[in-house]
């Protein structure tokens, strides 16, 4: 919460502030600028953060075209990732094991990056990872690079590809009840 405050006192004179004197002294000008919070989540103040992780990035990340992939969780499951976070980290895994084992099928090892969002468009609770996947990848055998687009319906995917940490919170509820 305290972010938050600050957030929205960013760049205002309640977070303090610099004047600044122009030393002509003919004139005498001076102006006053509000601190500002210096919060990545800042609209204002993580831009630079934002561009510079951007830039990073990019000169890491393999030169190529590539496909944004959202994965949802059933919203019935979401309580329960509010209550028990520390199960928020497998949800990489399931996300990712999807990917591998299409590309995998194809003999294709793809490059990938995600990241986790809690809450959706509307600030509601809604758990989800963003994925960035290649738009193909080596071939496993020739390493060639294969093209490869993720356009099948990932719903109901094999229940092998989730991990155990997930199958678990998927069968009981965080009030220790059954889903069936």
């Amino acid at each position: 919460m305290e972010n938050v405050t600050k957030m929205l006192a960013c760049g205002t004179l309640v977070m303090g502030s610099r004047t600044y004197t122009c030393s002509n002294g003919r004139y005498l000008h001076t102006k006053t600028l509000g601190n500002t919070c210096k919060s990545r989540a800042c609209n204002s103040c993580g831009v630079k953060s934002t561009n510079q992780w951007i830039a990073k990035q990019q000169s890491i990340l393999p030169d190529c075209e590539w496909q944004h992939i959202t994965f949802t969780m059933p919203d019935i499951l979401w309580p329960i990732f509010k209550s028990n976070r520390h199960l928020l980290e497998h949800l990489f895994r399931c996300a990712s094991d999807v990917l591998l084992h299409w590309a995998k099928q194809k003999n294709i090892d793809v490059g990938m990056f995600s990241a986790l969002h809690t809450f959706g468009r509307q600030l509601t609770w809604n758990t989800h990872i963003d994925l960035s996947v290649t738009r193909g990848g080596l071939c496993i055998k020739s390493d060639k690079w294969k093209p490869i687009y993720f356009n099948e319906k990932l719903e109901n995917q094999d229940p092998d590809l989730i991990t155990p940490a997930i199958q678990s919170v998927a069968i009981t509820r965080g009030d220790g009840q059954s889903n069936s």
